[in-house]
């Protein structure tokens, strides 16, 4: 194991076990101050539970991945060991979903994505944490199908994802790295996916004010009719293509599903995530398969056709918030 794994393991497993046990000190206070300040959404107590409930979970999946380790005699590629560690990715997201449906009431509203037999490419809008989990949960879980995800690095301080996320073919991103260093490995990531789905987020990171304006103000040096897109977007990050593309490439067989979903958007931030709990209403996703043969061939029109695609998402998103969106203007 490199020394920077076994140095971030080493403060990332004994920190979740920790918590494990300090929430149940924290309980009392947190009774306390809701009874106080908020007795009818109990906000502090929900989010111990919930902190509690994941810090259990990520105990056992650390567990249970050395009882693998252990099984397989560290020959965790072998296709036998790839399917029981899929099973482990699969089991850690129903149960960290199952935790937040019991403590701050998360529900999902929507159609189970209509996923094809073959490769597919799944892109999925980035609007906080906790949508990280929502493809492992609604394509792992649900239809039982094995996930490669591009992942940025710093997840690698949760132990399960580091530790399981490095055994199975997935790629966290170092964005302290050169592009084409990253590029190729998302070309070998998608190279040999087989019946795999590749998720990947395209925005890159939230769609906090402060990230819009450096988002615009990057497009305004570099390509000023993006800039103006990107301008237009409410909800959403115009797209950061070069992933996607990368993908695309190295999959070209690959059907591609885009996952538009609403109702996270406070996890993004501390105060959001303090203030919307209990979740008033369900997290509404909006899964949209797209054939390979009617997407364009031609790299410029595929970047085209991801921020036609994104700004559809903005329109979507405006529609549940209950505004409708604005008229396109009328030709001629």
């Amino acid at each position: 194991m490199p020394q920077r794994s076994l140095v971030r393991r080493l403060i990332s497993i004994p920190t979740v076990t920790l918590l494990a046990a300090l929430t149940w000190v924290l309980l009392p206070v947190a009774v306390l101050a809701d009874l106080l300040t908020a007795p009818r959404r109990m906000p502090a107590t929900r989010l111990t539970f919930m902190a509690w409930g994941y810090a259990i979970y990520e105990v056992i999946g650390v567990v249970r991945s050395f009882g693998l380790w252990i099984r397989f005699g560290g020959r965790v590629t072998t296709a036998a060991a790839q399917r029981r560690h899929h099973q482990l990715q699969r089991w850690w997201a129903a149960r960290i979903v199952g935790v937040a449906e019991r403590t701050v009431g998360l529900r999902f509203d929507g159609p189970r994505p209509a996923l094809p037999d073959g490769p597919l490419i799944v892109l999925t809008r980035h609007s906080s944490m906790g949508d990280a989990i929502l493809p492992a949960y609604l394509i792992g879980v649900r239809a039982d199908r094995p996930i490669r995800y591009v992942l940025k690095r710093e997840l690698l301080a949760d132990p399960c994802l580091d530790i399981v996320g490095n055994r199975l073919p997935n790629h966290f991103i170092d964005r302290t790295d050169t592009d084409d260093h990253q590029l190729i490995a998302l070309h070998d990531l998608a190279a040999d996916a087989g019946h795999d789905a590749l998720v990947i987020f395209p925005e890159g990171t939230f769609a906090l004010p402060e990230k819009r304006a450096r988002a615009i103000h990057h497009l305004e040096r570099h390509d000023p009719e993006r800039a103006e897109r990107a301008r237009e977007l409410r909800h959403t990050l115009l797209p950061r293509p070069s992933g996607t593309l990368a993908l695309l490439e190295a999959a070209p067989d690959a059907d591609v599903l885009v996952l538009a979903h609403t109702g996270l958007e406070g996890a993004a931030y501390a105060r959001g995530v303090w203030r919307s709990v209990p979740l008033r209403s369900p997290v509404k996703v909006r899964p949209e398969l797209h054939e390979r043969a009617s997407l364009p061939q031609d790299r410029k029109d595929l970047v085209d056709w991801l921020d036609r695609t994104w700004a559809e998402i903005d329109d979507w998103i405006e529609v549940q918030h209950g505004h409708e969106p604005p008229s396109a203007p009328e030709s001629g």
